[in-house]
Parts: structure tokens; sequence; C-alpha cells
């Protein structure tokens, strides 16, 4: 049974652009979307990153999240992570046309005879990141971008050239913007579950943490190092503690002012732009039966 093998945490925090900053309030909601789904012999996990200029993309972010991982067990046979890449993408493309039907289903009945096209682009614009740990095989699949790490070794999944968004929701536009190659499911990375140690999947506002970490940069207002990325599962408080993940990316985050000893005020602003989101697997040191 994985849940004998694998301990988990997660956490999401609103990025500090959208909060707002230097006493200017924004008041926006977090545009991502964080889960993860826990069976015997099954670990789906999904981070979702909705379009900030579009109004409501949160809704897509947190559907797109429930609605996948729904999918994938439904779809999930022994079959799916065959050791052939070719019945691995068609795995993935069947996940992708369920979902894409599952979003138009929505979009028509939202839509209410109105634009089928504006709810897509209001509601459902947002990127998809997967992980998925079988008893046999762990893979790391993508559309849009994110980070992840496997083992320690970090991957960041960048826009392509012009910032261009891969979005999957972009298949049902009558105008559409990449092909459907460009708006499938990209395998990262396959893997032997015998072999893994560690998987972190992310949101790209997490990028943002791993370049102050490599600045050597402190919680703001504290003398308290912030950490890199290896701390999420290395540090055995997030697997304890549910919340703690998002504690840290919260005080990562938090504004401080205060009065130096001159009288002065200091001003240490958060250190997270964007919406930032992680779910983060190890092995346990000690595994049961």
């Amino acid at each position: 049974m994985l849940t004998h093998q694998f301990e988990f945490a997660a956490g999401t925090i609103v990025g500090r652009d959208h909060v707002g900053h230097d006493g200017f309030v924004r008041g926006c909601n977090n545009h991502d979307g964080t889960g993860l789904l826990v069976t015997d012999s099954t670990l789906i996990a999904v981070v979702s990153d909705g379009c900030g200029s579009r109004p409501h993309s949160e809704v897509g972010a947190k559907l797109t999240v429930r609605l996948l991982q729904s999918i994938i067990r439904s779809l999930l046979d022994e079959r799916s992570l065959s050791g052939d890449p070719e019945a691995q993408a068609a795995f993935w493309e069947r996940v992708m046309r369920q979902y894409t039907a599952r979003i138009a289903n929505l979009a028509y009945d939202m839509a209410g005879g109105g634009s089928f096209s504006e709810v897509i682009g209001d509601y459902f614009l947002c990127t998809a990141l997967v992980a998925l740990i079988t008893p046999e095989v762990t893979q790391v699949v993508s559309v849009g971008d994110g980070v992840y790490a496997v083992n320690g070794e970090f991957s960041e999944l960048t826009p392509d050239e012009g910032n261009e968004p891969r979005y999957p929701a972009y298949r049902l536009l009558p105008r559409k913007l990449l092909s459907e190659e460009d708006l499938s499911f990209r395998v990262n990375c396959t893997m032997e579950t015998s072999q893994l140690q560690s998987l972190l999947i992310g949101t790209d506002g997490l990028s943002a943490l791993i370049r102050a970490a490599g600045e050597s940069r402190t919680l703001p207002g504290r003398e308290t190092p912030l950490g890199g990325l290896s701390q999420f599962w290395e540090n055995d408080r997030y697997f304890r503690n549910p919340d703690a993940v998002r504690r840290q990316l919260a005080l990562a985050n938090s504004e401080v002012k205060r009065l130096n000893t001159e009288g002065a005020f200091e001003f240490f602003p958060g250190l997270l732009k964007d919406d930032t989101s992680l779910v983060v697997i190890r092995r346990k040191p000690n595994p049961g039966p």
C-alpha cells in the first residue's frame, strides 16, 4: 500500500501582487488550485495556475484539480503506464479529452445561451501539473509552466518564447491559439516507484522562493533563513502538521514594518509576488508493511 510507503504535505498562499503592497490593497483571490488524492494504490497530486489577467480563473484552476484527479483515477489501469511511450501518450490524451469534454459541458451550461468562448476565457484558462504515483511507476506530466523536483533534482517548466501560455481549455476555443499537440500533456519524468525518494510539484510562483533562497534571503523581518526547496521534503515538521507548508509560505510572503534602533521605519516586503502552491511527497523513513 502506497500510504504505508509515502507521506505527503501541501500548501498554497496568495501572491503579494494579488494582495497588494506598500499600503495599496488589491484584494484579488488566489488563482491557484492544489490537491492530492490518496488511495491504497494511487497518489494523484495536481497543481493548477489560473490566468491572472482573467476575472475568475481561480474557478477553473480549482475545478481542474478535482476533475483531473477523478478522470485519472477512473481511466487508470495496469496498461496505462506501461513501458510503451505510445501507450502512455494515449492514456494522457484520453485524460485530456475527458477533461476538456467536462469543461465544455460546464461552460455551455454557464453560458446559458450567451458566449461560450467568453465563459471559457473568464473561468477556465489554467495550467495543469500532475504527479501520478502507482506501485510500479511514477510520472510527472504537465500542460503549461510550473516547477517540480524528483529525488532532489529540480526542474523548471517555463513558458514558450513570448510568454505564450499553454492552457488546455484553448482546445475549446473556435480560434485555437495553439495546436492540440501543443496543448497535450507532456511527460516530464517517468521512473520506477521503487526508486522514488521525494517528489515536489508547484506552480510557477515557487520560482521566486527558489531565487530568494539562492540569494541567502531570510524570512521578512527575521533572522531565520528562508530555506530552499529541499526543506519541504527534508524537514519532518511539514509532514507532522498539515498546515506547516502554508505557514512557511505565509511567513515568506508577510510584509513587516518596524522601528529600528535609530527611530526610523524599516520595511521588509513579502518575497512571493505570484500565487505560490506546492504538493510534496516523500518516502517514509521506516515504511510500514
